[in-house]
């Protein structure tokens, strides 16, 4: 879409990494599109642009600038960040809190993809009635590798587990963040935990693709970029902030339970001792970590313990709380 002369409309927008601006470019998309009387592109392209920008301000942490371009063929949506996480289809299961924006774009557009930019920056694109994609060169997954870690005898329903609970957590500890006065070093820690969790999300990805097999463990492969010690070292912090507020009521996701809080801690260590020399040590069953006591429930067990039926209760750290004498 490089031939001007068949451009009806054309806008752009510069953003800060900012909740609030999702709603400001998924308007000028909107009023774009409307002013090249393109209404029948409208809300796919609205709920598109709302996917992609959230997004880049929930995990590239830069200014971002968007661009969107009409001809009569259809319309060109561009997101522009200055992170190197690149966006992946998740393969979480229904109880997962994120993960869904990039299937949900691919049923709304015709076609969508990633471009490099000078630096570390990406353009995530979409494209609606037959507009013709953008040239440029796709995003190489290998661009920045460094170093190379493996992860050992990992357990595959346990690890599907613990990243899609420990995306849901970095999602709504940033969300807290943007919420308060967050200091300077508090955003970077955050920034450098999500490159990190970038990194590990696509090594997991073999995890998600033999979680309905008979596979109990695999090993998985790491390719990270530089500073990768330091970045999963804040993953680890910020995690495990993270789980204390959830614990404490702070956020919308649920406790963590000391299996995965376990897992997580071990797959950090173990990047970061690898990194500095240390020979790869498999995952031992059974390893735990101890977490904070979520707030009790206050609430009449009465039911449950008079029952001549066999009921269990359970808070929401999974913990049980009452058990009927039948079910005892």
């Amino acid at each position: 879409m490089t031939d001007t002369a068949h451009v009806i409309a054309r806008n752009s927008l510069a953003l800060e990494p900012l909740a609030q601006n999702v709603r400001r470019a998924r308007r000028t998309v909107v009023e774009t599109l409307e002013s090249a009387d393109r209404h029948d592109l409208a809300d796919n392209a609205a709920l598109a642009t709302s996917e992609i920008v959230t997004n880049a301000v929930l995990h590239a942490g830069s200014d971002i600038w968007l661009t969107v371009t009409v001809t009569a063929d259809g319309a060109l949506v561009e997101v522009e960040d200055h992170s190197r996480a690149l966006p992946q289809v998740r393969s979480y299961d229904a109880t997962a809190t994120t993960g869904r924006g990039l299937s949900l774009v691919d049923q709304l557009v015709t076609a969508f993809g990633v471009r490099r930019i000078p630096g570390d920056g990406k353009v995530v694109w979409f494209t609606l009635g037959d507009a013709v994609p953008p040239t440029g060169a796709a995003v190489s997954r290998d661009a920045h590798r460094a170093a190379s870690v493996r992860l050992l005898r990992v357990p595959v329903a346990l690890y599907c587990t613990f990243q899609q609970v420990a995306d849901g957590l970095l999602r709504e500890y940033l969300l807290a963040l943007s919420a308060g006065d967050a200091s300077p070093a508090e955003l970077l820690d955050w920034n450098l935990a999500n490159e990190a969790f970038a990194e590990l999300a696509t090594g997991g990805s073999a995890a998600f693709a033999t979680r309905d097999s008979d596979v109990v463990n695999l090993d998985l492969s790491l390719e990270l970029g530089p500073r990768g010690a330091e970045r999963f070292a804040s993953m680890r912090r910020v995690l495990d902030r993270a789980v204390a507020m959830a614990a404490a009521g702070r956020l919308l996701a649920p406790p963590s339970q000391p299996e995965i809080v376990g897992l997580s801690n071990w797959c950090c260590e173990q990047v970061v001792a690898q990194l500095h020399g240390k020979e790869a040590a498999p995952w031992r069953p059974g390893r735990g970590a101890r977490v904070p006591h979520s707030t009790p429930v206050e609430w009449d067990a009465a039911d449950v313990n008079g029952s001549d039926r066999a009921i269990v209760a359970a808070d929401d750290a999974n913990r049980l709380i009452a058990v009927s004498h039948a079910a005892a």
